[in-house]
């Protein structure tokens, strides 16, 4: 048995968070924004997981229930491009996108704590957000502070364009939209080889518009 004598303090485990602002972002907004308003039916979830009409716009279960990605998630895949060559350095097996949704909230909607599964990458996309009046995702710490033992909160700064990976098992959430500005982000998980995913949909279903 190895032992170490260890000085000074050591960081025994780590919740790793990686952010990224998308390059061109200009030309990307209105090219996925026209995507999820043309492409998706809207269905609402609460934060428990059941249907409602006060949390969130999204179309999570639609997508789901039909086994299907997105039609917008070529365009978000295309948009990611560099991002994700660069993320998948830090990751030690080939990651693949597995689904992939859109929530939209406005006056007093929200996005109740949640995790999305014990294993994996998951990952949300500013993509209509004004940080003068919009909230970021806020995280929760896994384990909590051995000082006081409360749970941690985490909020990164963020913007619009931005993109954050973060581990699937960690909790989080998003506060009340209270403005009557939208608020629309796109989120998606990640998983290795061998893990099933949603099939991609039919690649000339897709409107492409002005590049």
């Amino acid at each position: 048995m190895l032992l170490l004598t260890l000085n000074g303090l050591l960081k025994m485990f780590l919740v790793p968070i990686e952010s990224f602002h998308i390059p061109d972002w200009e030309k990307w907004k209105p090219r996925i924004l026209s995507e999820l308003k043309g492409g998706s039916t809207l269905a609402t979830i609460s934060s428990s997981g059941r249907t409602s009409f006060d949390d969130m716009e999204s179309d999570f279960y639609d997508n789901n229930k039909r086994g299907v990605l997105p039609d917008y998630y070529y365009v978000v895949k295309e948009a990611l491009e560099p991002i994700l060559d660069e993320f998948q350095e830090d990751y030690p097996i080939p990651l693949r996108i597995i689904n992939m949704w859109y929530q939209a909230t406005r006056s007093g909607k929200m996005h109740g704590v949640h995790n999305h599964g014990p294993i994996g990458v998951s990952a949300v996309m500013y993509v209509d957000f004004d940080p003068t009046i919009h909230k970021p995702t806020t995280f929760y710490s896994p384990f909590p502070d051995y000082i006081n033992g409360e749970v941690q909160e985490f909020t990164p700064e963020v913007k619009e364009g931005d993109i954050v990976f973060f581990p699937s098992f960690v909790h989080h959430c998003q506060d009340p939209n209270e403005s009557d500005k939208q608020r629309v982000v796109v989120s998606m998980n990640f998983a290795g080889k061998g893990q099933g995913m949603l099939r991609e949909p039919e690649p000339l279903t897709i409107s492409r518009g002005p590049v």
